[in-house]
């Protein structure tokens, strides 16, 4: 009673109401990996049920033009219904100088003078031994390169664990810091020679866009939806190509230039994206609907 439209950000609606609805949909990664994410009779039922919900509201909201093209092909939603509106960093995101970052890098890690980042979950959508694969291709070239992880060692670390044990990436220059506060993290993609995203799905991509507004280029696939967020501030090449993704990174550890016109390029186009135009773009879409 007395609600205008209801905003479900999390495909959480009720079965029943009287009010129009608008659902925010991320990806559509349970349906690309069902073994992975359907395996247990409660999440087969529990995402059936929601985006049955999903496909009965007024609008749906996709966060880039690759989710919204998986909503329309894999839920039926006429296109007409789903309006793209992209994400953006955080306002109190504030990454320090380059120099800042690769200074703390090296007394919080022993990290020494270079390295490349990779931040984020183990799930097998981020493809971890891909990613693996390029940095030893990379690192077989620079012995002192390293390769830092950041994300918290929970419940899918046991997929990151194995993929250590299986790829032949060096150990000892695989550095693992767990859970990491905002102002850290800041600081280690300001201080990274690039963010290595091996991803092979990608709804929207938040930490490529992190990573370009902290000055920090992206070399990886252009899954999903890293396109639309990297853009002309990174490499990407085609997903799954384990070995163009290895020369990538080769070519642009190699090429100074290359790194410093990409560096160029990041920051502005990390500030193409910003929270007032989403939440403009958002409110356009409840007006679209509301009574």
């Amino acid at each position: 009673k007395g609600i205008d439209v209801y905003h479900s950000t999390q495909l959480s609606l009720p079965a029943r109401r009287s009010f129009p609805a608008v659902v925010t949909m991320h990806d559509l990664a349970p349906l690309v990996w069902p073994a992975h994410y359907l395996r247990l009779p409660y999440s087969r039922v529990g995402h059936a049920w929601q985006y049955a919900l999903a496909r009965r509201a007024e609008a749906v909201i996709a966060v880039s033009q690759a989710t919204k093209q998986d909503v329309v092909e894999r839920l039926g939603v006429p296109a007409d219904r789903v309006t793209v509106v992209p994400e953006a960093v955080d306002s109190e995101f504030d990454p320090p100088p380059a120099d800042e970052g690769r200074a703390l890098a090296r007394a919080r890690f022993a990290v020494p003078e270079r390295y490349v980042l990779y931040v984020g979950q183990f799930d097998p959508r981020k493809n971890v031994r891909g990613l693996l694969r390029a940095f030893a291709a990379a690192a077989d070239r620079d012995k002192q390169l390293r390769l830092l992880i950041v994300g918290e060692l929970g419940k899918l670390a046991s997929h990151l664990r194995e993929a250590l044990d299986v790829e032949r990436a060096p150990r000892d220059r695989v550095i693992l810091t767990g859970f990491v506060d905002d102002a850290t993290l800041a600081a280690l993609y300001a201080g990274a020679e690039c963010l290595l995203h091996a991803a092979l799905m990608e709804g929207f991509g938040l930490t490529a866009l992190e990573s370009l507004a902290a000055g920090t280029p992206v070399v990886g696939y252009a899954g999903g939806a890293v396109p639309e967020v990297v853009g002309d501030a990174g490499l990407l090449v085609p997903t799954g190509d384990e070995d163009a993704l290895a020369t990538a990174l080769g070519r642009f550890l190699d090429d100074e230039s290359l790194r410093a016109g990409l560096r160029v390029r990041a920051r502005s186009r990390a500030a193409a994206f910003s929270w007032d135009r989403a939440a403009d773009e958002t409110l356009a879409v409840y007006r679209s609907v509301g009574r």
